[in-house]
This record gives structure tokens, sequence and C-alpha cells, in this order.
């Protein structure tokens, strides 16, 4: 609500607003877009939503794209804190202004906290418009009804492709998260004392 009256209070209708959050901060951004569209008195809209390692839920917390013109969804595999041992996804379904990116950051995969690196930072204003009217490092392909890769890289461009490996990924992205919420429940399990020897043994499950 707060956000909600920000904007409406602070900016005029036609202003360009663009939110970049992370983590649950998106959810806040997107419970803001679903207000904005069922308000009937405003007229303020978002026009690009950077939303970082955000606990995505189609039920919860869908973006609502008549309030938002683009909204971009910047995630990586090996950020474990996003899915909440799976309570929460990683993507949104497929729409034509939502983009489901898997990023990397200097040719690794960053964690929870990474994804807000100064690289994506420095980037996240040139997505995707201006990227692809200069027709620079694939992002003249890019498409938001594809899940793409944007791999960022000191001292150059971010470059975009479409993965045609993201089945693979989801499907052993599952695996792991599988494991991860069954440890979790076992070690709910067990006494404070033991806990720690109990993360010793499991170690290769953990990993």
């Amino acid at each position: 609500k707060k956000l909600v009256d920000y904007i409406t209070d602070f900016y005029p209708e036609d202003a360009q607003i663009n939110i970049v959050s992370h983590s649950h901060g998106s959810n806040v951004g997107i419970l803001a877009s679903q207000a904005l569209a069922k308000d009937p008195h405003t007229k303020h809209r978002i026009h690009s939503f950077y939303a970082l390692g955000t606990p995505t839920s189609a039920v919860s917390y869908m973006p609502d794209m008549r309030a938002i013109t683009y909204f971009y969804n910047l995630f990586s595999f090996n950020d474990f804190v996003q899915p909440v041992f799976g309570l929460f996804g990683r993507e949104y379904p497929e729409h034509d202004r939502i983009a489901n990116l898997f990023v990397t950051i200097n040719g690794k995969e960053p964690r929870h906290s990474e994804l807000h690196h100064p690289l994506i930072a420095q980037w996240i204003p040139s997505l995707h418009e201006d990227l692809a009217a200069q027709r620079l490092a694939g992002f003249e392909s890019f498409t938001f009804t594809k899940p793409g890769i944007i791999h960022f890289n000191d001292g150059a461009v971010p470059t975009y492709k479409i993965d045609t490996d993201r089945q693979y990924k989801r499907d052993q992205d599952e695996r792991i998260l599988y494991s991860l919420n069954n440890l979790h429940m076992e070690m709910r399990t067990l006494p404070e004392k033991s806990r720690f020897t109990f993360f010793r043994k499991n170690d290769e499950t953990k990993k």
C-alpha cells in the first residue's frame, strides 16, 4: 500500500516508472502492480520491472501485466534461497511481455545475494530495448516467449541467447530441491544438539 501511495502521490500519471527489486522485495512490487491495475481512479503504470532472485508464485504473486509494460525475471539455478525448499518457483508462466532470464556473472551462476551484483545493475537500464535496437551481442533476437540466458562479464556487453537447455536445467533443479526439502524435513525432527553431526554425515546429500 505504501508503494502504491508513493507511486500515485509522487509521480505524474505519464511518468516512466521502473522498479528494480530483489527476492521478496519483488513481490511487494508485484502486489503493487495488482493494486494499480484494479484501481479505476489511476492511470499510473510501471514501464519496466526487473525482478532479481524472486520467489515466484503464479497464484499469490503474479505480475499484473495490465499495469506493467515489460517484466524481466532474472534468476540463477545456483540460488537455493529463492525457491524456499520448493515452496516457490523460479519462473513465471509464458507471457508475451514477461522474460524468464537465467543469468551468469563472469562465467559463474550467482547465488542469491550475488544477483544484485554491480554488473547487473550497470546493464539493467539497457535491457532489452536499447541493446536490441543496437543489435548488440545477440539481443537482436531477444524474445519474451522463450526462455533466455544472459551472460554478464566485466568489461563487455552482456550476451543473450535463447536457452534451448532449459527443460534439462528445470528437471535437475527439481531433483536437487526435492533432496534439500527431504533433508530439511529430517533436520526438523532431530534434537538441536544432533543437527550439526547430522549435517556432517549428510554432507554429500547437502551438496
